[in-house]
């Protein structure tokens, strides 16, 4: 009976540790021993540095990162130093260019510029959540969302967590918790530690917008193993950050949510173990904004009804003509959008010989 227990106690640690290691593969992070500001020290196997109050007061990570998304925390150890500013920087020669930093008196530096953000904070602990791929960056103190700052990050550059003292007589000791240990507060969503290495999937290719009926089918080549899609949606080409659709383990999409006339931009993401890929291409399509709809009267006494652009009309009619005269297929086919589960497509098949009349009602433009 020990035994068994032993085995059963095995078994559910190698459990317990293969779960809390999948994609955990990690680099060691700290503040850098060399890149930093000229007066400084480091200790806590360099997560803890003392900045000293002149010369060059900035102290940066051995790391930097150009995509993902990431999360890390600042202890201020010292409260002496009212004047501790705190977050993101390219290199540690620039104060504030090229920056973005939370600073104690509440302030936001953007590219050196300040404005009002969040509230102050002393002996708190500051949670830095950086998305690199929409260009974004949330600061938390104590566990509370102080706000998303969603302007300064240039996307091209590598960015490297940073702290910087600016005031020129105290010094200020902080400690750095990349994700070596526990964090003190839970992880934001979909972000990971700071110190996780993380393999993206391949990015979707091909991908293709169409315009069908009143709405836009979108179709892309399936990147291998993929567990799922992200379908993200913009009437702005410049920024297509919308979810529309998540946890699609299909390469097509219908999207019936659009308003004839209006340009829609769309990417899409690949999903594996919770990983996003970079943005597919953009595909853009638009409904036309001239709507009709199309009666059909069989001669089973059924009526169908369909909502069409005029191009649409068109067609049905050419192809009507071109079937009285022998020439064409003997149906036509209405796709139906629905996509009613668990089908990914429905069509209606109208034959000519079946229809007695048809009418159209185009909407006022």
């Amino acid at each position: 009976m020990k035994n068994i227990k032993k085995l059963i106690l095995l078994i559910t640690i190698l459990v317990v540790f293969s779960v809390i290691n999948v994609n955990a593969s990690t680099e060691i992070v700290t503040w850098d021993t060399s890149k930093n500001g000229t007066n400084y020290t480091l200790s806590n196997d360099n997560l803890t540095s003392e900045i000293f109050g002149n010369g060059s007061r900035n102290v940066i990570a051995n790391v930097g990162k150009q995509t993902g998304k990431w999360y890390w925390e600042i202890k201020i150890d010292d409260i002496s130093n009212t004047n501790v500013r705190l977050g993101i920087g390219i290199n540690d020669t620039t104060t504030y260019d090229d920056s973005i930093l939370y600073a104690h008196n509440g302030y936001i530096f953007i590219n050196n510029n300040a404005e009002v953000y969040g509230s102050s904070f002393i002996d708190n602990v500051i949670g830095i959540a950086l998305d690199l791929d929409t260009g974004k960056i949330e600061f938390y103190k104590d566990g509370i969302s102080q706000g998303i700052i969603e302007t300064g990050i240039d996307t091209s550059n590598t960015y490297y967590p940073k702290v910087y003292n600016g005031d020129t007589t105290k010094s200020a000791t902080i400690t750095a918790n990349f994700g070596a240990t526990a964090f003190v507060h839970q992880i934001p969503s979909g972000y990971h530690p700071y110190n996780a290495t993380v393999v993206q999937p391949n990015i979707p290719t091909n991908l293709i917008a169409a315009p069908s009926n009143n709405n836009i089918t979108l179709d892309w080549d399936a990147v291998t193993d993929a567990d799922n899609y992200t379908i993200l949606r913009s009437t702005d080409s410049g920024t297509i950050d919308t979810v529309i659709a998540s946890n699609m383990t299909t390469t097509t999409y219908t999207d019936i949510n659009v308003t004839p006339g209006t340009t829609y931009y769309y990417v899409v993401r690949a999903v594996k173990n919770s990983v996003e890929s970079a943005d597919s291409n953009v595909a853009s399509a638009m409904v036309e904004n001239n709507i009709a709809t199309l009666q059909i009267k069989l001669s089973t006494t059924d009526i169908y009804e369909y909502t069409v652009t005029m191009s649409d009309v068109s067609n049905f009619i050419k192809w009507y003509t071109d079937r009285a005269n022998n020439i064409g297929l003997p149906f036509y086919i209405f796709p139906d959008s629905s996509s009613i589960e668990p089908y990914t497509k429905i069509n209606e098949y109208i034959i000519h010989d079946k229809i007695v009349w048809f009418k159209v009602k185009e909407y006022l433009k």
